[in-house]
């Protein structure tokens, strides 16, 4: 389960738009806002891309984003 809140905290902070990121991942818009919202599950190959253009490179990190285990 994406943590959705740190991950749209990350596309602010790099002053990234949902579009930009749909558009990097080769994705629809739509699509990235069912991923980011937990109704689509990122693919692995997506994680690597979306890692690589956020700059998140920390393997903590990685798993705090995209593998919490509780989301409010």
């Amino acid at each position: 389960m994406v943590d959705s809140a740190k991950l749209k905290a990350i596309l602010v902070e790099k002053n990234l738009r949902q579009e930009d990121a749909a558009k990097a991942l080769g994705i629809s818009t739509q699509t990235f806002n069912y991923k980011i919202n937990n109704k689509n599950e990122f693919l692995s190959s997506e994680i690597a891309k979306l890692c690589e253009l956020l700059g998140v490179s920390d393997e903590q990190r990685v798993v705090h984003i995209f593998f919490a285990k509780n989301v409010n």
